[in-house]
């Protein structure tokens, strides 16, 4: 008889199994096992992010109709208006998708608002994004008029990747009280504010919307502003919202029931450890909390106190093998001889699972030293220094200053990884303070001694340079991108996000020459996201990758470029790219 296979399984059965899948790389994966898998699949997916230019209507999917979150943002070319300019379009998406509630899209004007929310009036959660600026020409409210008034179901809106002026949100939820009054999720940690939103602004949003219970908001807290928050609105939310959970600004002797808190803040906080002493008595069911720029809590820097935990990798030891996710403050200080060197870098987070969607950024900060020690030599391998095998860990993410090098990495004890799949390094700092490097290379090269290394997003978007002419004895932003993407070659990496470094005087973040000579030597590359602009010719480099499938230019910083005519940042540019990309046939 017949070994039973999954394939004996009752359709049904096996329809719930898939439903019951939300991982998108492993639905991927399951459905090209056989054409059942395949219909299966198509049948109980529920989210889906489309790409592809959105000039090609033939090409929309139409066999995922149980779909009920669409993500729109990324649609090729990235941030051009086009949903507004296609009619045609949105109801060719409305035709594909009829169940979606939940949308993600970039508005680049408010009448791509207009015209989605009148294909799918049900929508109960919004995500908006814009880059651009906004125009000054646009009336006060105008994004938000036509969302709040053909969406009567309403209730979950982010708005921290969407760019738009601080009046423009109060009136309009004022004007529509059913639907402010059915939002339980508002999200306004904007990144392109420079101030945030105003005392009264704040006030007049959770008077708007009682029933908010996730609160996120971009304010200022020093009184030296007008409009700062202080004493008063926090009363004013904590009584306007009192079923608050999840908040970044808060009362805690009014909000017994918050679990998550946030405060964080842009200038330092002296004093502040009586009052936090209130939480342990005020917010019995607090389990997560982060602290931003607090002094008198807990200084251990340059300390000996009994108590406190000067922690390296060897102090997370008990726990190294249940370790995913570790991120690191690379600061190396100094690298001499064994016994004699002193490695100084610092942890932000270490996590072993997600308890929720904001886990990532509730860790405190905490300065680890890095030392030598006779008694250690029995944890340590033949180079001298602490060797472990971190079983389980599958991403890294590592935070180095300008001009530091990487190299220094396994000395740290994360040589044996062989779980790593994804790696993100994010480089900061004035490139226009320091001189020529004395290395020829960041030192990519190095992370060639992880066997399934595939992913990486190599993040230089706050490494600011010179784009034109240097002075004397300094280098231009393309001599730095050499520096750091030297060596990149030799990783092979499937999934590549790069944010080439910029010069904020002219906004000017684009790829050099040698930055698309060196990427296109990544010859086992399949994705390429370029988080800037690019001359179109350079971007023909790519097409000597012979497997690269997917491209993508995405100006995702603020203020994004409007009228680039210099580079692929044009539609018709990025048409041709893509047109010659898809003219090519793939190997596998």
């Amino acid at each position: 008889m017949a070994a039973t296979t999954i394939n004996d399984i009752p359709d049904v059965i096996l329809l719930n199994i898939f439903a019951s899948i939300s991982d998108t790389r492993t639905r991927n994966s399951i459905s090209l096992v056989c054409r059942k898998f395949m219909l299966l699949d198509r049948a109980t997916r529920l989210s889906l992010t489309l790409r592809g230019n959105a000039t090609d209507l033939y090409m929309i999917p139409t066999c995922f109709r149980s779909v009920t979150h669409l993500d729109l943002s990324f649609i090729s070319p990235w941030g051009h208006s086009l949903l507004s300019s296609s009619p045609l379009l949105a109801h060719r998406l409305r035709v594909a998708f009829p169940a979606v509630t939940s949308l993600t899209v970039y508005v680049r004007s408010p009448s791509t608002i207009e015209v989605l929310v009148q294909q799918w009036p049900g929508l109960k959660r919004v995500k908006l994004v814009r880059w651009h600026q906004r125009l000054a020409s646009w009336p006060i409210g105008q994004d938000f008029v036509c969302l709040f008034d053909q969406c009567q179901n309403l209730n979950w809106l982010d708005l921290s990747s969407f760019y738009h002026w601080t009046e423009d949100l109060p009136p309009v939820l004022q004007y529509c009280p059913e639907v402010s009054s059915s939002l339980v999720h508002l999200n306004l940690l904007t990144t392109s504010f420079a101030e945030g939103f105003k005392s009264q602004e704040i006030r007049d949003i959770t008077a708007a919307c009682p029933n908010l219970k996730n609160f996120l908001v971009a304010c200022n807290f020093d009184p030296r502003y007008i409009g700062f928050v202080g004493d008063g609105t926090l009363l004013a939310v904590a009584t306007n919202c009192p079923k608050l959970t999840l908040l970044h600004l808060a009362d805690t002797s009014s909000l017994a029931d918050v679990r998550e808190l946030v405060l964080d803040v842009g200038r330092n906080v002296r004093d502040a450890s009586l009052a936090l002493e209130m939480l342990n008595s005020k917010c019995k069911v607090l389990r997560v909390l982060k602290l931003g720029q607090f002094h008198g809590i807990c200084l251990a820097i340059e300390s000996q106190l009994d108590g406190i935990a000067l922690s390296s990798l060897r102090a997370v030891e008990p726990i190294r093998d249940r370790i995913q996710w570790l991120h690191i403050d690379c600061v190396w200080n100094g690298l001499d001889e064994i016994g004699n060197s002193e490695h100084s870098f610092q942890h932000d987070r270490l996590e072993m699972g997600s308890s929720s969607e904001y886990d990532e950024d509730m860790m405190s900060r905490k300065r680890c030293k890095y030392s030598y020690d006779e008694s250690d030599f029995d944890i340590m391998g033949n180079n001298g220094f602490w060797c472990k095998k971190w079983e389980k860990l599958q991403y890294l993410s590592l935070w180095i200053g300008v001009g530091e090098l990487l190299t220094p990495l396994p000395t740290a004890g994360l040589v044996d990884c062989p779980s790593l799949e994804e790696i993100r390094i994010k480089v900061e700092g004035d490139c226009r303070e320091r001189h020529k490097p004395a290395e020829r290379a960041f030192g990519l090269s190095s992370l060639a001694i992880y066997p399934r290394l595939s992913k990486m997003q190599l993040d230089c978007g706050e490494t600011i340079g010179y784009a034109l002419t240097a002075p004397s004895g300094q280098m231009d932003l393309s001599l730095w991108e050499r520096f750091y993407l030297y060596g990149i070659g030799e990783l092979r990496l499937s999934e590549l996000d790069y944010w080439p470094p910029q010069d904020r005087d002219v906004n000017h973040r684009s790829l050099s020459l040698p930055a698309v000579g060196l990427l296109a030597g990544c010859l086992d590359l399949r994705k390429l996201f370029i988080h800037g602009t690019a001359h179109e010719h350079f971007m023909m480099f790519f097409l000597k990758i012979p497997n690269l499938r997917d491209v993508q230019l995405r100006a995702d910083y603020y203020p994004a470029p409007e009228n680039d005519m210099s580079t692929e940042m044009r539609a018709g540019s990025c048409s041709r790219f893509e047109a010659a990309l898809n003219r090519r046939i793939i190997l596998d």
